[in-house]
């Protein structure tokens, strides 16, 4: 909620010097992502037998879609020429705490759902495609390294477009302090 409430000041206040240096979110971009929020959660109400018990298995179709709805992923691919790529707001996500914070709650809610009654990666990635298969095309990385003595994130990270050349890296050691356990990056598929 505060990355929504940030996101909304910024898109309503007058430019200033400070305003000037924050991403120009405008208010469209701040209820797109307010219905994907609002949109799993009625699907996670319609799929609970008791909507007051939190099953993993019946919370998982609902949060992986929204995984992708809040990384701008679009659920109808017929959709996608005419959908607005919200950059400003993923910026804005990106350098605040509070959308550091949000990420890095959806990883455990996904770790939550896709990785319980002794499922694994492997399991998680399987239901994760089988789930969001009607969704247009994404990458889905799911990366692990042996443990480094000293170092909490000692992996780079660097993917390149097969056709495109196109490189999305991650330098070691970029995330905030609140998430150590996800990189996580989007970049369309070429």
């Amino acid at each position: 909620m505060s990355l929504f409430g940030l996101g909304y000041s910024l898109a309503t206040a007058p430019l200033s010097e400070r305003t000037a240096l924050l991403p120009r979110v405008i208010p469209n971009d701040v209820f797109r992502r307010a219905q994907d929020v609002a949109r799993a959660g009625e699907r996670i109400f319609i799929r609970r037998t008791d909507p007051n018990v939190a099953q993993p298995l019946e919370d998982r179709d609902p949060l992986f879609d929204l995984s992708l709805d809040l990384l701008g992923n679009i659920e109808r691919a017929d959709n996608l020429p005419f959908a607005p790529d919200l950059k400003e707001w993923d910026e804005l996500r990106r350098s605040e705490v509070s959308g550091r914070t949000a990420s890095a709650a959806m990883a455990r809610q996904l770790e939550r759902v896709g990785l319980s009654a002794g499922k694994n990666p492997t399991d998680f990635a399987n239901d994760f495609a089988a789930a969001t298969a009607h969704r247009s095309p994404y990458l889905l990385a799911i990366v692990h390294g042996a443990a480094v003595n000293g170092a909490t994130r000692p992996y780079a990270m660097t993917l390149t477009g097969a056709t495109s050349q196109l490189k999305l890296a991650v330098p070691a050691g970029s995330g905030c302090p609140v998430e150590d356990r996800t990189i996580e990056a989007v970049a369309p598929i070429q």
